[in-house]
C-alpha cells in the first residue's frame, strides 16, 4: 500500500509482512513489565484489623494470601490462608475462637512479606521467581508501597490459535 509516497508492506512503515507463530508471540509476552497484567484491586489488610476481619475479607476475595500493609500502606507482611485456619482451629475449643478473633490483630499472626517484584519486572523474571520459590502469586510494589498482584494464570497470555482445517480425505464415508 502507499503511504504519503512511501510503500509500506508490514505492519510498520518500511517493514515487510512477518508471520509470527504462538511461540513467537509469547516470547514477545514475557517482555512485557509485571504491571501490564498485575491485579490492582487486590484485596488487602491493614496491620491493626481484627482477626475476624481478615476471616472476612479472606472469605469474600478467595485469594490464598492477604497482603498486610501498614497505615502509610506499605507492605510489612502476609497474612495466608492457612495461617487463619490453623489459628482459628487452635483457638475453637470452648467457643473461645470469636472473642480471641476480636480481641487479637493481624499483626499477631502475619508473617514476612515475600519476594516482590517491581511494577517493571518482565515476566520472564516474575516466572522464573514464582517458579523457584514454589509460590502461587507474586506482590508487586514500588520500593516497599504496595500496587497489587501477579499471578501465573495472568502471565500466561491468552493467544488464539486457529485450528487447521481438516483433512477432506480423512472424513471420507463408507
Amino acid at each position: 500500500m502507499k503511504n504519503g509516497g512511501r510503500e509500506q508492506l508490514g505492519p510498520f512503515p518500511g517493514t515487510s509482512p512477518v508471520r509470527m507463530t504462538a511461540a513467537d508471540l509469547f516470547e514477545a509476552h514475557l517482555d512485557r513489565a509485571v504491571a501490564l497484567v498485575m491485579r490492582v484491586a487486590a484485596p488487602t489488610l491493614k496491620c491493626n484489623d481484627s482477626l475476624l476481619r481478615a476471616w472476612r475479607v479472606y472469605a469474600q476475595s478467595g485469594e490464598p494470601c492477604l497482603p498486610v500493609l501498614d497505615d502509610e500502606d506499605e507492605l510489612i507482611g502476609v497474612v495466608r490462608e492457612h495461617d487463619l485456619r490453623s489459628w482459628l482451629a487452635e483457638t475453637a475449643t470452648g467457643g473461645r475462637a470469636t472473642a480471641w478473633c476480636d480481641l487479637l490483630v493481624v499483626e499477631d499472626i502475619m508473617r514476612p512479606p515475600p519476594s516482590t517484584v517491581a511494577p517493571a519486572t518482565p515476566l520472564r523474571i516474575a516466572m522464573g521467581i514464582l517458579r523457584s520459590e514454589e509460590a502461587g502469586a507474586l506482590l508487586v510494589c514500588q520500593g516497599r508501597h504496595f500496587l497489587g498482584v501477579v499471578d501465573a494464570a495472568s502471565m500466561i497470555p491468552r493467544i488464539r490459535i486457529p485450528r487447521p482445517a481438516p483433512d477432506v480425505d480423512r472424513q471420507r464415508l463408507d
